[in-house]
């Protein structure tokens, strides 16, 4: 999408919130939840116990044992890896995405898609509307020939919903959810267009387990939404898929790992993705990085990363130099002198465009998904990321982050100093219009 679209878009959230107000800055609200001390959360660390039992009861999801967790930090493996799986696909394939592109990339899994249903695949396609382009639509609704389904997203819910175009409007279905054969489950923050795995850096998670059967369930709420007279996909698993295609090297393997998905949507009242940040922020002691392009957090939020930093915690903020939305961009650098004041170092990628949605915290908490850290994941779209609890997946993560370091500049104070008056002040407006959405 051009940048000249993300500006009118985003000028057209701010019209939109500004007219009908948002109530979406309460603290998280801390309450004593008695399932903290459930056998069922024996698995996870005591300190955690608490985030793990009020994401479970956020979401009805519960950890689970046992996983195999695959990470996949180069985006050309993720597109390889993922072909090979879903040409072998015997039983279901079920996607929702953001955004589907049918460039070169794009066609070659629409083919693979089309194949797949003629060959009785039960394939199922959920696409946000407001993120795809009218003619990949229409081409979508040629696949349903081939037995596939197909449903778009646009679920209007304030006012200017009803008024703004789909591209201005809120509410997105934001999440990035692939399922094969009930076996495997693709999260993190990658969609399917050529520029996502050529030119952008993002990082990939593939599940297998019993996660896999709740992601299926995360992929049902959405479809139920989009086609509710049809019958609910199936969360039988085919055995032995993911050893049908071998991984390619760099990816990063893990077995009999906990597992804890969250899912969002605009309904949540008690917002399980922000306050699970912000536990895992409360908790950390020696280190809490995260990569996140978009913004702005929350208020709470920004607090509760500022407060981690003056209580010692490294805490590290890794953004891109160069923003699809330049006014991200702009919105960023507002927030740069009071996080380095806190004592929060600030990376800027050097590289075309950083997209990767994570945080990695005491070598024991990893999460990765459709989330970025700011008000729009948080409180208005529909999101879906995963918390890992395990020192092996979050020391690999916090290895993936420092090796992405080295691509960056950091920002220091005599940075911001140098900065003319009209810089500040774009900034300062730009900011504006970003709490407008919060």
């Amino acid at each position: 999408m051009q940048p000249q679209v993300h500006a009118v878009r985003c000028l057209f959230l701010a019209a939109a919130l500004l007219l009908t107000g948002c109530g979406y800055r309460a603290p998280l609200q801390k309450t004593v939840i008695p399932e903290a001390e459930d056998p069922a959360f024996g698995i996870i660390r005591p300190a955690y116990r608490e985030l793990a039992a009020t994401v479970a009861a956020r979401t009805g999801l519960p950890p689970t044992a046992g996983n195999q967790v695959h990470l996949i930090p180069v985006s050309t493996d993720r597109l390889e890896w993922m072909q090979e799986q879903l040409k072998q696909a015997q039983k279901s394939i079920y996607i929702d995405l953001y955004r589907f592109r049918l460039d070169s990339c794009g066609m070659l899994i629409y083919d693979i898609l089309a194949e797949r249903a003629r060959a009785g695949v039960d394939v199922r396609i959920i696409l946000d509307k407001g993120a795809n382009r009218s003619r990949d639509l229409k081409a979508f609704r040629e696949l349903e020939k081939t037995g596939a389904q197909v449903r778009i997203f646009h679920f209007p819910v304030f006012v200017a919903d009803y008024i703004l175009p789909p591209m201005a409007t809120m509410h997105r279905d934001h999440r990035k959810i692939i399922l094969i054969d009930g076996e495997l489950a693709y999260l993190g923050g990658r969609n399917l267009a050529l520029y996502y795995f050529n030119q952008w850096k993002d990082l990939d998670v593939c599940y297998s387990g019993e996660a896999v059967a709740q992601i299926t369930d995360v992929f049902q709420e959405n479809w139920a939404r989009v086609a509710p007279d049809t019958p609910a996909v199936s969360r039988e698993a085919v055995p032995g898929a993911p050893e049908r295609i071998p991984a390619p090297e760099a990816v990063r393997h893990f077995s009999g790992k906990t597992v804890q998905i969250i899912p969002e949507s605009p309904s949540d009242t008690l917002l399980p993705l922000r306050d699970a940040f912000e536990l895992v922020l409360d908790q950390a002691k020696d280190y809490f990085y995260f990569q996140s392009p978009y913004l702005p957090p929350p208020e709470s939020t920004l607090q509760k990363l500022k407060a981690a930093a003056r209580r010692g915690v490294d805490v590290r903020w890794m953004v891109p130099a160069k923003n699809d939305v330049f006014v991200q961009k702009w919105m960023g650098e507002y927030l740069y002198k009071g996080f380095l004041k806190s004592g929060i170092r600030v990376f800027e990628w050097e590289g075309s465009m950083i997209h990767t949605k994570l945080y990695v915290s005491d070598d024991y908490i990893t999460c990765i998904g459709s989330a970025n850290a700011d008000n729009l994941s948080f409180f208005i779209n529909y999101e879906v990321s995963s918390i890992i609890y395990d020192e092996q997946v979050a020391c690999c993560a916090r290895q993936i982050f420092l090796e992405d370091q080295g691509h960056c500049r950091e920002i220091k104070m005599a940075d911001t100093d140098a900065w003319d008056a009209l810089r500040l002040l774009r900034n300062w407006l730009s900011m504006a219009i970003g709490h407008a959405v919060g």
